[in-house]
C-alpha cells in the first residue's frame, strides 16, 4: 500500500520528519533520555527515512 501526496504536502511532511528525526538522534547522542536513548535513536532513524516510501503525485492539475 503506497501513500501518495501532492508535491507541496510531501515537502512539508519530509522536512518535518527530518526535523523530528534529528531532534531524536541528538537526544540519543547527548544522553539526555537516559535508558530510553537507544530507543529514541533508532526511532529517529526510522522516522528520518520514512518519507522514502511516500510517492509524490506528478500529475498536473486539470484546468477547466
Amino acid at each position: 500500500m503506497a501513500v501518495s501526496l501532492d508535491p507541496r504536502t510531501y515537502f512539508l511532511v519530509d522536512r518535518l520528519s527530518k526535523l523530528v528525526a534529528l531532534v531524536l538522534v541528538v537526544v540519543f547522542l547527548e544522553g539526555a533520555a537516559g535508558s530510553l536513548g537507544p530507543l529514541l535513536g533508532v526511532l529517529g532513524v526510522v522516522i528520518g527515512i520514512a518519507t522514502v516510501y511516500i510517492e509524490v503525485d506528478e500529475e498536473e492539475p486539470v484546468e477547466d
